[in-house]
């Protein structure tokens, strides 16, 4: 088994890090420092003990928790929720252990967890109808194949295409891309898109190894794009 990952960029300024591999120790001293240093997390992905991070410039409070159950997650979202702070990301590997990040925030904010396609798609029909938008959603495999989402205050056109092939995501992208949308989550397990408004170049990259994503990053990173999304997938 081997490591791949999959990211998007869209143009962007200011200082932008990620890693990969590390250890909860390893992932808090390095969140600790880029805190100081005026960063916070946009993204953060942990499988058994391993996590992966992204951050980017940001102010204010920040809190991230790892290995949860969906009852301690759920306690810990009210508790922060009553004091401002709203979910900016949230994963699951397994449905089991659960992961997220809190920033501050004001107005709405649901989420469901071991959703069916049709019980995710009448939810996210709901939610849309009372002006929220999903911010983010995942996909498991595991046992059975179920949808997690949150949603925030949004408006205009929103999207959203479960196992897709490569040749339809991509179409899926240019044809989106050419009405004024933008990529701007990729769940795993399956080839998924999320897509909404949105402006600027955008550059796309599935499936690749860490030498060849840390390449692409640079290369972007010098002509002013920064990642919006990064996911870290297991391919056999």
């Amino acid at each position: 088994m081997s490591f791949r990952f999959s990211g998007v960029w869209r143009p962007g300024t200011g200082a932008q890090y990620w890693g990969s591999g590390m250890s909860s120790d390893e992932f808090q001293a390095q969140d600790k420092a880029y805190f100081k240093q005026g960063l916070r997390l946009v993204r953060l992905q942990v499988d058994d003990g391993d996590h992966l991070a992204l951050w980017r410039p940001g102010t204010g409070t920040q809190w991230a928790h790892a290995g949860l159950s969906i009852d301690e997650f759920t306690d810990i979202d009210k508790g922060y929720f009553n004091q401002g702070l709203r979910i900016v990301d949230l994963y699951s590997g397994d449905g089991d252990e659960w992961a997220g990040i809190w920033r501050p925030g004001s107005g709405a904010q649901w989420w469901r967890a071991g959703m069916s396609w049709e019980e995710f798609k009448a939810q996210d029909l709901a939610y849309f109808n009372k002006g929220l938008r999903i911010v983010t959603l995942l996909r498991d495999v595991m046992p059975d194949i179920s949808y997690a989402a949150f949603w925030r205050p949004g408006t205009g056109a929103q999207w959203f295409h479960p196992n897709l092939g490569a040749q339809e995501f991509h179409d899926l992208n240019q044809k989106y891309f050419n009405q004024g949308l933008r990529l701007k989550v990729m769940p795993l397990w399956g080839l998924c898109g999320l897509w909404v408004p949105g402006s600027g170049a955008q550059w796309v990259h599935i499936n690749l190894s860490g030498d060849e994503i840390h390449d692409q990053d640079q290369t972007y990173f010098a002509q002013g794009l920064r990642l919006v999304d990064i996911k870290r997938g297991v391919i056999p």
